[in-house]
């Protein structure tokens, strides 16, 4: 997300401040793992972010209400995942797949 940050949202968008501000609510929502450990998702590689973790993510938003106004404020948050995973999408980029994807992309 930090390269996502300083090649793309700084260069061509206006309003990084709201941006940084839900990134940093992102990185520090705890996810249960697999084994049910909770982890910030600054902790996890993200290779390891599936679907399964995004519905965690949204879980512990709107359940625990970790930093979160509501469902509108998840929405925003799942936004910029999105647009981060895609970013990092490209021919020779990070990755072949988006967890918010099913299938080939």
């Amino acid at each position: 997300m930090a390269v996502y940050f300083e090649r793309y949202v700084r260069v061509h968008r206006a309003r990084v401040a709201n941006e940084e501000y839900n990134r940093n609510v992102i990185l520090r929502t705890e996810v249960p793992t697999a084994e049910e450990a909770l982890r910030p998702l600054t902790d996890w590689p993200i290779q390891d972010i599936s679907a399964d973790t995004l519905e965690r993510f949204k879980e512990a938003r709107l359940v625990n209400k970790q930093g979160g106004r509501g469902r509108v404020a998840v929405n925003r948050n799942l936004m910029l995942l999105r647009s981060c995973f895609n970013w990092a999408i490209v021919p020779g980029g990070y990755l072949t797949a988006t967890p918010f994807k099913i299938g080939p992309v």
